[in-house]
């Protein structure tokens, strides 16, 4: 089974689930898509009439309909092949941003300095001679605090990588677990009926695909704030390990087409609940983000110059005479 096929293979738990049902409950067999009542052994005639038979078997039909609507949601889950774009222009941004040279504070990968940056953090040097209050301001707005801004604008493109890598951990997970329950369903359906319990067992591994990192510190003026960050299982640090969960194996059985249709719905709808609570670590941490870089502009970025609100003063920026 591929996660490509999983709408095929709704169909077949349907139909498989309708041919047994009828085949169990009523004796009606299906041959080459027909339905044939049952015959009687002595006389060899049908045990009930075309009218009769037809009903049974819509109502059949009807009762498992539900099983399109258990896998539709999904059929269409984002790829995760779509987020790599979005994460390499993230990286190239953090490797943008790199004054010195800064490990990213979540996954622990290094990235190197990039020179022509880091020729801005001696810009001080270049203006010893520059005196008085617009010099003064200057270095302390924005020469003195420009490699915390930018270090501060490293460790949230980090974030926004690590949020990214965590989804598409997450929509990976989602395909591989929905796929494995369609398989195990097709396969329970197969052998319900054999001797024994039929038991199987779904892992969620999507549970722990997304790990919470409680807080990356950042540069706030004279204190420090905190972001929040989440993680993907198989990118983040061995530091973050022990948050991550372990996914539960969930045993089911069944010894009747029923049963096995209500397992597979509450698989389902447990493999939902696990991926709305890995959705919501991604939207809290983000959302915490959002908010510490909002309510701390200046610690991100530098204030709009003074001299930019004079426009059209020839005197503005020229040299002096003297």
């Amino acid at each position: 089974m591929s996660f490509e096929e999983l709408g095929f293979h709704a169909q077949e738990i349907y139909e498989m689930a309708v041919e047994k049902y009828l085949r169990d409950e009523h004796m009606i067999d299906e041959r080459d898509g027909l339905y044939y009542a049952p015959t009687d052994p002595m006389s060899g005639q049908p045990m009930m009439t075309e009218e009769v038979l037809r009903k049974t078997v819509w109502d059949t039909e009807m009762k498992f309909n539900e099983i399109h609507s258990l896998f539709n949601d999904f059929l269409v889950l984002p790829d995760p092949g779509a987020f790599d774009g979005p994460i390499q222009s993230v990286t190239t941004c953090m490797d943008a941003l790199c004054s010195k040279a800064f490990t990213d504070p979540i996954q622990g990968d290094p990235h190197p300095i990039n020179v022509e940056l880091k020729a801005m953090t001696v810009a001080g040097s270049t203006i010893d001679e520059w005196d008085g209050l617009a010099a003064k301001a200057f270095m302390n707005n924005f020469v003195i605090p420009f490699e915390g801004r930018t270090e501060n604008q490293f460790t949230v493109a980090s974030i926004l990588m690590n949020a990214l890598n965590a989804n598409k951990e997450l929509w990976k997970r989602a395909r591989a677990n929905i796929d494995d329950i369609a398989h195990k369903v097709k396969s329970a359906l197969d052998h319900y009926d054999d001797c024994g319990k039929n038991e199987w067992e779904i892992g969620l591994s999507v549970v722990g695909a997304v790990v919470a990192i409680a807080a990356v510190p950042v540069t706030g003026g004279a204190s420090a704030i905190a972001l929040g960050a989440v993680a993907s299982a198989v990118d983040v640090a061995s530091t973050f390990a022990g948050q991550i969960e372990v996914p539960p194996k969930n045993d089911y059985s069944a010894e009747s087409v029923e049963g096995v249709i209500a397992k597979a719905k509450q698989g389902i709808e447990d493999l939902k609940t696990e991926v709305a609570r890995a959705e919501q670590k991604i939207v809290d941490a983000m959302t915490n983000s959002s908010g510490v870089v909002a309510g701390h502009a200046t610690d991100f970025l530098a204030p709009r110059p003074t001299l930019a609100g004079a426009p059209g003063n020839p005197d503005v920026g020229q040299p002096d005479d003297d």
